[in-house]
């Protein structure tokens, strides 16, 4: 069961379907059947500063719970009034329906002669009362009483007895106040004033605070009912203006104490709450008097000592909860006296809430002396050890409690033990751990994940990506707009913009990163961001050099020209225009990754020769430093005038410029109908063009030296345009050196068949090589070195092996060289030895370390 206050009581939201008086708290048990103590609840349904409302959410009327309370305890000293103020359980009604109670009229002549005699009876009862002892003045030793007399209903008169004791309720009606008479018959300011209140045959009594009415300070009328109080041995009844006082006869009442026994009371000894499911309880009183203790719908009896002393146990097991109790003691000599009381059971282990300054998640913290609160049973104790401090309190009347620690934890894992101690004596024991954690990882690595630049990008859906903490909340916000997301563990995140955070058309963007670790570390960066969505400007022409006869006419007769051209866009910077990339198609092939210089400039010469008479479409694609491409395409056309080394005068296998005749023959074709001439060699000879095809040869009739040599073809056509056409050859005639051996050779011998030969040759040469009647070829590096294994060769082993080798160069000169080699090796067998064997070469022996 929980205890609230009456300010933190939640009226809108509880529901009530039961309640009961316990002293000045009152219980309630909701329409959930939870139960809870209101601590001064009494109080505050009769100052108006409590309200309750029943299950349809309708107020219960304060008269409803004013009425349950056992008005016989009210004759009690003041000071154990609260612990005796218990009420029957009270169930709202669903609905409160008005109701008027009729006055009954009574014959007023009549009542008045009763009353008259009912004075005269009292003045001279005061009379003898003042003569025969004197009423103690001390407002400590006053005890109030209050009792209503049965009234015997006839039309004459109104009898008041002693012997029933009020229901204490709040009347609606208009309330009178009146002080309690001394023993000499008039009212005195030095004796507490006792407000009675009447309304048929209820009575409400207030001394002093200790009983509150709504209505203390509102005046009856003329004709209210009679008016009956007792103080101490006195009645006193009122009717209208008159009063009348009785001595009464007094019974001595013999003294009795009771509680729960010392060895049952756990926790707070007097707190009048155990964990025992069968407590003990006990007191003194008269000697020898007879006990009767009543609780729980049982009676259990003792006889007291000769010391008076007295204990009984409850010897049913009794549930967790509150328990009134009423003890009778008599005494040898016929004297009784009461008492009664109340106590709780509480067997159940409290439970136990931690965290650190109020977070949710307790188990790890960026503050070196954190704030620690938790809830628990009220007034129970905790002590909290953390680390190598211990701390110590005590949680209040709801349950909360908090610890504010003084020596900072260290760095990491710290260990807890938090204990909690109710009031019963039940305990509960939790441990954990709670981690330090004052730094965080910081942001790294921030940058779009696509594009070819960190902070630039061609689309507002980018995706980010970035570098952080395992673990952290990482919250990106765009304008007005923000996103979280969790750090995984491999500490890379990737972000994708959500279509319209970042405007279309924006030029830049400031994203803030905002990265938090549980522990509440976090660091914030602001970024900004570039967008580029402009495509770029692109050109391209043959280069001048390689727009060969009319400039710009796209013709060229250099068979591998220059394409040059230029990309451009009014926000890139030079830096940003130098990091473009050019892309080229032509004659179906592709050559990418070609630069651009910060001016935007690029140039490329096509690496293979184009065929003469043909006109070749090409494209070219540029693509920015964010990616944004455009593309242009055109065309070139080669001049028809070409020319080269004749078929017949190639003499090598692997270049077409290269020859070893001296007298080399050169063909081409030209444009039909033209002029040709060549110069070569210094000198110019005029060559005819085939009328039908083009064609063209000319046979050089000095002998040519080694090395490069170059030739011009000027045409002249029909209309006078002259095209030339610049080329070259290489005549080479000397054989390349050569060099050939075997891998770890040795006085001609090798000792192993896998045979690797080595040697030196001019570069890029083809070595042949002929053994055993294969022929095997491979070309030499550009140092001139080659080899080439045999590995897994059929060789024969133990005998000469011969070899030839041949060096061709791209002229197609040759060098030849030849040797032989030995392949020197032994047979190797393995057996067991037959000793100690029944049978020879089984390879089975009964020896365990066989030879």
């Amino acid at each position: 069961m929980k205890s609230v206050s009456v300010t933190n009581f939640d009226y809108e939201n509880t529901r009530v379907a039961k309640l009961k008086v316990s002293g000045f708290d009152i219980i309630i048990t909701d329409s959930h059947g939870e139960k809870t103590r209101i601590i001064d609840g009494l109080p505050g349904i009769l100052t108006g500063e409590l309200k309750l409302q029943n299950e349809n959410g309708k107020d219960i009327d304060s008269t409803e719970i004013i009425n349950s309370i056992d008005a016989s305890r009210l004759g009690l000293d003041v000071s154990v009034l609260g612990s005796l103020l218990n009420g029957n359980d009270v169930i709202p009604p669903q609905e409160k329906i008005d109701e008027k109670t009729p006055h009954n009229e009574t014959n007023e002549d009549a009542t008045h002669k009763a009353l008259e005699a009912l004075s005269a009876e009292n003045k001279e009862l005061k009379e003898k009362l003042s003569k025969s002892h004197q009423q103690p003045k001390n407002e400590e030793n006053i005890k109030i009483q209050v009792e209503i007399a049965e009234q015997k209903i006839n039309e004459d008169t109104a009898a008041f007895q002693e012997s029933n004791s009020p229901t204490l309720s709040v009347d609606n009606r208009p309330k009178k106040k009146i002080l309690l008479l001394d023993d000499s018959g008039s009212s005195s300011s030095s004796l507490p004033p006792i407000k009675i209140y009447i309304h048929q045959d209820e009575i409400v009594a207030q001394h002093q605070d200790e009983v509150v009415t709504q209505h203390q300070d509102e005046v009856v009328t003329q004709h209210q009912d009679e008016v009956v109080a007792q103080h101490q041995d006195e009645v006193v009844a009122q009717h209208q203006d008159e009063v009348v006082t009785q001595a009464k006869q007094v019974v001595p009442q013999i003294d009795i104490t009771a509680g729960l026994d010392i060895k049952t009371d756990s926790g707070i000894v007097g707190d009048n709450i155990t964990n025992y499911s069968r407590p003990v309880l006990s007191g003194t009183t008269i000697v020898n008097s007879k006990i009767s203790l009543f609780v729980a719908g049982e009676e259990y009896t003792a006889t007291a000592d000769s010391e008076g002393k007295w204990s009984i146990p409850v010897s049913n097991e009794l549930e967790d909860g509150e328990y009134n109790y009423y003890i009778t003691a008599t005494a040898p000599d016929g004297r009784t006296g009461n008492y009664s009381d109340y106590f709780i059971i509480d067997t159940k282990d409290p439970d136990i809430s931690f965290t650190l300054n109020g977070e949710l998640r307790n188990d790890i913290t960026n503050v070196t002396m954190p704030l620690l609160t938790g809830l628990t049973e009220a007034k129970s104790t905790v002590s909290i050890i953390i680390g190598d401090s211990e701390y110590y309190t005590t949680s209040n009347s709801v349950g909360e409690w908090s610890i504010q620690t003084t020596r900072a934890l260290q760095e990491g894992i710290n260990n807890y033990t938090v204990t909690v101690i109710d009031q019963a004596g039940n305990n509960s024991i939790t441990q954990g751990t709670v981690t330090l954690d004052t730094t965080i990882l910081p942001l790294t690595g921030i940058k779009f994940s696509h594009s070819a630049d960190d902070r630039n990008s061609n689309t507002y859906t980018p995706t980010i990506e970035g570098w952080g903490e395992p673990g952290a909340m990482l919250t990106i916000s765009i304008g007005s707009r923000s996103r979280t997301l969790t750090i995984p563990e491999s500490r890379k995140w990737f972000f994708a913009v959500p279509p319209g955070f970042i405007q279309k058309g924006r030029t830049t963007q400031y994203i803030s990163f905002k990265e938090t670790d549980p522990a509440g570390n976090s660091n914030q960066k602001n970024i900004k961001f570039n967008f580029f969505t402009d495509k770029p400007d692109v050109s391209a022409d043959l280069s001048p050099d390689s727009d060969t006869g009319i400039h710009g006419d796209k013709i060229t007769n250099n068979l591998s020209p220059t394409l040059t051209g230029k990309i451009s866009s009014a926000r890139l910077s030079p830096d940003m225009i130098g990091r473009s990339k050019i892309s080229l198609t032509i004659d179906g092939v592709t050559y990418s990754n070609i630069s651009v210089d910060k001016n935007g400039n690029w140039s490329f010469k096509l690496p293979v020769e184009l065929s003469p008479g043909y006109i070749y479409h090409y494209t070219v694609n540029a693509s920015d430093f964010v990616g944004n491409t455009n593309s242009y395409t055109s065309f070139i056309k080669t001049s028809p005038l070409s020319g080269s080394l004749d078929i017949d005068s190639i003499t090598g296998q692997n270049s077409i410029i290269e020859t070893s005749n001296k007298l080399p023959t050169l063909s081409g074709t030209a444009t039909i109908g033209s002029e040709l001439v060549i110069n070569i060699n210094n000198t110019s000879q005029k060559v005819s063009v085939d009328s039908s095809t083009g064609a063209w040869t000319y046979k050089v009739t000095e002998s040519l030296g080694d090395g490069k040599h170059t030739f011009t073809l000027v045409e002249k056509n029909k209309n006078g345009k002259i095209n030339t056409f610049n080329g070259y050859f290489i005549v080479d005639t000397r054989a390349p050196e050569l060099t050939a051996s075997i891998s770890g050779i040795k006085d001609g011998k090798i000792h192993d068949p896998n045979v690797v030969f080595i040697g030196k040759t001019e570069p890029r040469a083809l070595v042949t090589i002929s053994v055993l009647g294969g022929t095997y070829q491979t070309k030499a590096d550009n140092k001139g070195d080659w080899s080439y294994p045999l590995n897994n060769k059929e060789l024969s082993v133990n005998q000469t092996i011969n070899y030839s080798v041949i060096a061709s160069n791209a002229a197609g000169n040759r060098s030849k060289a030849s040797g032989s080699f030995y392949i020197d090796t032994i047979n190797l067998t393995v057996g067991i030895d037959d000793q100690n064997s029944s049978k020879d070469k089984d390879v089975v022996t009964n020896n365990n370390k066989p030879i």
